[in-house]
C-alpha cells in the first residue's frame, strides 16, 4: 500500500497508512513519575507550520532517542496518533503521535 503524505492539521485518531514531514523543534529529557512509565516529550513542526506534541514511552526511549535530534527534519510513517487526554489539551481536538519501534523514521 502507497503511504499519503499529508500534514499534521489532518491527523486524526483513526490516520493509518501515512508519512509525514517535520522539525523536532523540542527534545525534552526523559520523564519518570511515581507510578507512571518513563516518557520522553517532543514537539514537532511540519512544513505548514502546525505542531504536534509527540510522546516516546519507557523501552522505547533508549532506541529512538538516539536517532532523533533537536532541529533534525525526519518522514515520520505509521506513527500511533491519538487523542490529547482532556486534562492536557491545548484546544479542541488535539492529537498526539507516540513513537514505537514499529513505525519508520526517516532522516531527510
Amino acid at each position: 500500500m502507497t503511504k499519503k503524505y499529508k500534514y499534521l492539521d489532518e491527523f486524526t485518531n483513526i490516520t493509518k497508512g501515512y508519512k509525514v514531514k517535520v522539525k523536532v523543534i523540542k527534545k525534552s529529557r526523559p520523564k519518570q513519575s511515581p507510578g507512571k512509565p518513563a516518557r520522553q516529550p517532543l514537539v514537532l513542526r511540519d512544513e505548514k507550520g502546525t505542531t504536534m506534541r509527540e510522546i516516546i514511552f519507557e523501552s522505547d526511549i533508549p532506541i529512538i532517542q538516539q536517532a532523533i535530534v533537536r532541529d533534525g527534519e525526519y518522514e515520520i510513517v505509521d506513527a500511533i496518533i491519538a487523542p490529547v487526554a482532556e486534562q492536557y489539551r491545548q484546544k479542541e481536538n488535539e492529537f498526539q503521535m507516540t513513537f514505537t519501534r514499529r513505525m519508520e523514521l526517516i532522516p531527510v
